[in-house]
């Protein structure tokens, strides 16, 4: 899907995020504007730089939950933007809320580092067994989601890559 929209319009935009990025004060709001920038497959190198230098000052100021900082992941991922001190950051900040992630942030998040090729294990062994352990408790629908959510991984992890991800599959089976 490529979204059709006119060349002012993204640099309407771009002129206004790049002047308030100071603004978003707040975890949700940062990861609304980053979210929107990904959906708009934005790919300006230096705005992203000063939104990852952003992101990690903000982290030391305020908590992040882990269903922002999915966000914010999946957005430099999809930028390309793989600066390893921002998702190192990023991977420490998410353990202190991840058992609270859904499935499908989970996914988002795992995604984000294999997109980048920087994936930390223990954060993916981790998010795999939270995402284990609430698979039964899931409606059909939301099944359905997590599969498509975490077979989005499999674009850049081979399933025989990750035995915690072969482990989820099965129970997503079961």
């Amino acid at each position: 899907y490529t979204p059709s929209y006119p060349d002012s319009l993204l640099s309407a935009i771009l002129k206004e995020v790049k002047g308030r990025i100071h603004e978003f004060s707040s975890a949700v709001e940062f990861s609304m504007i980053m979210n929107a920038l990904a959906k708009l497959r934005v790919n300006d190198k230096a705005l992203f730089a000063r939104l990852g230098s952003f992101a990690t000052s903000r982290m030391n100021l305020e908590p992040f939950h882990v269903r922002e900082l999915s966000v914010i992941a999946h957005a430099f991922a999809v930028a390309g933007h793989a600066d390893t001190n921002l998702f190192e950051q990023i991977a420490n900040k998410a353990r202190y809320t991840i058992s609270e992630a859904t499935p499908q942030e989970l996914a988002r998040l795992i995604s984000a580092y294999a997109r980048l090729g920087i994936a930390p294990q223990s954060l993916i062994d981790i998010a795999l067994h939270c995402a284990t352990e609430k698979l039964m408790y899931m409606t059909p629908a939301e099944v359905v989601l997590t599969a498509f959510s975490l077979g989005q991984i499999l674009e850049f992890v081979p399933i025989t890559d990750s035995a915690a991800l072969g482990k989820i599959f099965e129970r997503l089976r079961f």
